[in-house]
């Protein structure tokens, strides 16, 4: 009698974990693996031949007026958004 009631009470919390597992796969992690429409949307990469300069850059950062900078191998790249131009 006591080793019927102990398969059936095993049996039981096994089932309740297989249960609570296969909701946690079916709901709750595919919820968290899309990822969200916001953030960096709008970047572009710009190859050297676009900007016209040498390949290697070391630095960037970007001023308050929103321009960026550059730190290239042949100088200071500026870019407004437009168009490069080359500081030396």
């Amino acid at each position: 009698m006591y080793l019927k009631n102990f398969k059936n009470s095993t049996f039981k919390k096994i089932i309740f974990i297989l249960g609570v597992l296969v909701f946690e796969l079916l709901f709750h992690i595919p919820a968290n693996l899309h990822s969200e429409d916001t953030g960096f949307k709008y970047f572009k990469n710009y190859s050297y031949i676009e900007y016209d300069h040498q390949p290697q850059n070391w630095g960037i950062a970007q001023a308050k007026n929103r321009i960026i900078y550059v730190a290239n191998q042949g100088g200071v790249l500026e870019f407004d958004g437009v168009s490069w131009r080359v500081i030396r």
